[in-house]
């Protein structure tokens, strides 16, 4: 589903100076559009229901989705880091990820 967020969106990175105001506004336009594509079927409410679960963090099941999603940005900032990238540039997108969780 991230794929279709994307397509909807485009990809807001930490570097996109976008604010978090602006970045929720965003991903509700792109889930309104993808609810509208199917249809508000019964499967398209269901999954409208669990994102809005995620961003609220209003179950034990959306915090550790959201803990999960912010581990694997993690993973892929190392992995970028150990394949191409300096450590300078890495250690500030790791300080926001950071601070972002507090």
């Amino acid at each position: 589903m991230l794929k279709y967020f994307i397509l909807f969106k485009g990809d807001i990175t930490p570097d996109s100076n976008i604010s978090s105001k602006d970045k929720m506004a965003a991903e509700t336009a792109a889930m309104d559009k993808f609810q509208t594509i199917l249809g508000f079927s019964p499967a398209s409410i269901q999954i409208r229901e669990l994102w809005d679960e995620y961003e609220k963090r209003s179950s034990p099941e959306a915090l550790v989705v959201k803990d999960l999603d912010r581990f694997e940005m993690v993973l892929q900032a190392d992995e970028y880091e150990r394949r191409m990238y300096d450590r300078d540039t890495l250690s500030i997108l790791f300080f926001y990820l950071y601070l972002k969780k507090y």
